[in-house]
Parts: C-alpha cells; sequence; structure tokens
C-alpha cells in the first residue's frame, strides 16, 4: 500500500467503536510491520477537549505494540508511519502525545494522492490519540 509518506507498506484499518469516532487507516512501512501491530484502543481518561481555544473531536485512538508482546510502545516508534483520514475543512488535526495535544506539522501533514477527500499525517509516535479542532 503506498500513501503520501510510506510506500509499500501494510495497511491497518482502525474501526470507529462509538458515535462520534471515526475510521482511520494507518500505514506502517515494512520495517515497522514487521516487528509491530495496530490495535484499537478507548480514548485515555481526562484528555483535553479543548486546544487552543478550539473544541476538540476526538476520532480514533490506535497504539503500536510488538508483535508477541503485551505492552503498547510508550514514547516514539523506530521508524515513521503514515495514518490516513478524512479531511475536514476548517479543521486542524490534532494527536495527543500524553501530555499535551498537538497540531501535526506542516511537512507532516496533506493530501493523500489518488484518494479525493482523504489526508495523510506522518507520525513516530506509539500511542497518539487523533482529533480535530
Amino acid at each position: 500500500m503506498n500513501g503520501r509518506f510510506v510506500n509499500n507498506g501494510t495497511s491497518f484499518k482502525v474501526k470507529a467503536a462509538k458515535t462520534k469516532e471515526r475510521e482511520i487507516e494507518v500505514i506502517l512501512p515494512p520495517g515497522l510491520a514487521a516487528t509491530h501491530e495496530v490495535v484499537k484502543k478507548s480514548l485515555p481518561k481526562g484528555i483535553p477537549t479543548t486546544w487552543q481555544g478550539r473544541t476538540i473531536t476526538w476520532f480514533n485512538n490506535f497504539g503500536l505494540k510488538e508483535k508477541g508482546k503485551s505492552r503498547f510502545v510508550r514514547g516514539q516508534v523506530p521508524e515513521s508511519y503514515e495514518i490516513i483520514l478524512d479531511k475536514e475543512s476548517g479543521k486542524t488535526l490534532v494527536y495527543y502525545d500524553g501530555s499535551s495535544v498537538k497540531a501535526f506539522p506542516p511537512g507532516d501533514l496533506g493530501d493523500t494522492p489518488g484518494r479525493s477527500g482523504k489526508v495523510s499525517a506522518r507520525l513516530k509516535l506509539g500511542d497518539p490519540p487523533c482529533g480535530s479542532g
């Protein structure tokens, strides 16, 4: 699977579990896909609901875990991977790094080639709730 940032990767669908959630696609590069898996997670308790004066809508949470192990990766993973989701006009795509809400930097965010209405974002974080505001 090819995305904007990852070529020849393995695609994982992270289904929406609740009404406000949305399905996202995670593309792991070959090296990361060989050692890690993508698992749907619940949103953490106490996650911020506002950021820079905007209301945040958290739409999905997933985690990367090493294959054959039960714990999720905390912090950075060895290489970048990509998430693909529906584009929202006038909203800023954000993620939660465990201590604060951060906007995706412009160089890590952009249209998804060949997929109208989708946006791609690049991450290296092992456990990122994603949303917009």
